[in-house]
């Protein structure tokens, strides 16, 4: 699922932390914020079935070489 670069760093970050199960959705969505990555919390909540699918198939910066900026 491709995402705004500030919008990974701040899953990624929440991932790289170990405190939540990213399944956890609203527990995401607080440690973005607690993380400063608050665009990653609108992004989370505005986005609920991106999100899930995401979890799944996994994230890619659409800004990453190669990626449309369409």
């Amino acid at each position: 699922i491709l995402v705004p670069a500030d919008v990974l760093a701040g899953l990624k970050a929440v991932q790289e932390s170990g405190e939540t199960d990213m399944l956890d959705r609203q527990a995401v969505i607080r440690l973005c914020f607690r993380f400063g990555f608050a665009d990653a919390a609108f992004w989370v909540e505005a986005n609920r079935t991106a999100y899930a699918n995401g979890i799944f198939a996994g994230f890619a910066s659409i800004n990453a070489e190669g990626a449309d900026d369409d």
